[in-house]
């Protein structure tokens, strides 16, 4: 896990300053839900959008780092939380996925 937490501490290098205020006075974080923290929080949601994780396997991920203790519905209810959030989560799926989609 130590190249994990030397990776975090990298990306957030790349967040504005105070990310986590702005987070929470722009509406895009209401409450954590059994989050400790907005990090952990973004984490997860990492994980799930940036590595393509299933919810389930987001939340045993998180479970094994000792980050949560939530279920994956409780993840997707975070997911949800934003009429918005869907469509930004859909414009992030691998292009065969897109490309799938739109045969349909």
């Amino acid at each position: 896990m130590r190249i994990v937490e030397e990776s975090w501490k990298v990306l957030v290098t790349l967040l504005p300053t105070g990310w986590q205020q702005l987070a929470w006075q722009s509406g895009a974080i209401e409450r954590l839900r059994g989050f400790p923290s907005p990090d952990v929080l973004l984490r997860m949601l990492l994980l799930h959008v940036g590595r393509g994780y299933s919810l389930r396997e987001t939340v045993v991920r998180g479970k094994l780092a000792n980050w949560v203790d939530i279920s994956d519905v409780a993840l997707k209810s975070c997911t949800q939380a934003d009429t918005e959030t869907p469509a930004v989560f859909e414009a992030r799926k691998p292009l065969a996925d897109q490309q799938t989609c739109q045969k349909r």
